[in-house]
C-alpha cells in the first residue's frame, strides 16, 4: 500500500511479511520461543526465491514508520543477503553502523538517528549512507537501480551480537567475549587474507575463485600470527550458498 511508483509495481517483487502482533518483537529473530519479526522476514524471503526468480544481488529491505528500526536490525542481522536498506518516514534505531561497511542505507524522511547512524559510517570512512529529508519514492527507485549488493567485499567489519550476527559475507566467527570485534581484509596480489580479532575464540572463512586464487597456497595471517595452505574447492557448498541467497 505503501508502494505507488509504476516502476516498482512492475518491475520489483514487493514481499509484505505479516509481522508479530507486539511492535517491540519486530527487530528480533525469537521471542521466547516463538519467532520474531526478523524471521518473518527472512522465511518470507526464502519463500520468495522458492516461487519467483530472484535476483540475490538486488534485495533490499524496507521500512516504513515505526518499522524502519526493524529493517535496519535486519542489515545488521545479515548484511551478506542484502543490496541495501531502506528507511521511509521514520528514524533509524539505536543500532550502530558496525555491520554496514559494504551494506549502504538510504533514509528518507527520518531524523536525528538516521543522520548519526551515517555520520558515523562517515567517520569510519565508508561513505555509503544517505539521508534525505523529501525523498520520494523516484529517488529511492534510482538509489536501488544504483546499488547492487557488494557480493564479494575485500574488507569485511563484523560485530557481533547477542546472540546474532556471528556472520557477514565470507568471514564468520564464535564470539568469546561481549565486545568481541573482527576486521578482515583480503590482499588479492598475494593471495592473503589478514585477521584482527579480539574477543573472538575462532574464525571461519567461506571463500571462492572471485575472493582469492584456490590454485594457489593461501596465507592466512591472524593476530600476527601466520598459516598457509592450499584451500580445496566444494562444489556442493557453494551451490548450498548460492540457492540460499548468501553471498
Amino acid at each position: 500500500v505503501n508502494w505507488t511508483l509504476r516502476e516498482i509495481q512492475e518491475q520489483a517483487i514487493l514481499l509484505c511479511p505479516a509481522m508479530p502482533a507486539q511492535r517491540e518483537d519486530w527487530n528480533r529473530v525469537m521471542v521466547k520461543g516463538r519467532p520474531g519479526g526478523l524471521s518473518h522476514v527472512l522465511v518470507g524471503l526464502r519463500l520468495a526465491a522458492e516461487r519467483f526468480a530472484v535476483d540475490f544481488e538486488r534485495v533490499y529491505v524496507a521500512g516504513y514508520g515505526k518499522a524502519v528500526p526493524a529493517a535496519v536490525a535486519a542489515g545488521n542481522y545479515s548484511p551478506q543477503r542484502f543490496a541495501g536498506i531502506i528507511g521511509r518516514a521514520g528514524d533509524a534505531g539505536g543500532l550502530p553502523p558496525d555491520n554496514f561497511t559494504n551494506l549502504p542505507t538510504y533514509f528518507a524522511g527520518a531524523a536525528g538517528e538516521a543522520r548519526a547512524f551515517g555520520a558515523a559510517l562517515s567517520e569510519a570512512g565508508h561513505d555509503n549512507s544517505t539521508f534525505k529529508v523529501d525523498g520520494t519514492e523516484q529517488d529511492i527507485w534510482h538509489w536501488m537501480l544504483e546499488h547492487a549488493r557488494r557480493t564479494y567485499p575485500e574488507q569485511v567489519v563484523l560485530v557481533p551480537g547477542k546472540p546474532f550476527p556471528t556472520r557477514a559475507y565470507w568471514l564468520q566467527v564464535s564470539p568469546s567475549d561481549p565486545d568481541a570485534r573482527a576486521t578482515a581484509t583480503i590482499e588479492r596480489a598475494t593471495n592473503t587474507i589478514r585477521i584482527d580479532a579480539g574477543g573472538v575464540a575462532f574464525a571461519t572463512l567461506f571463500l571462492n575463485d572471485e575472493l582469492i586464487d584456490l590454485s594457489q597456497p593461501l596465507r592466512v595471517i591472524c593476530n600476527g600470527t601466520e598459516r598457509s595452505s592450499v584451500v580445496p574447492r566444494h562444489l556442493a557448498s557453494f551451490l548450498d550458498m548460492l540457492y540460499d541467497g548468501t553471498s
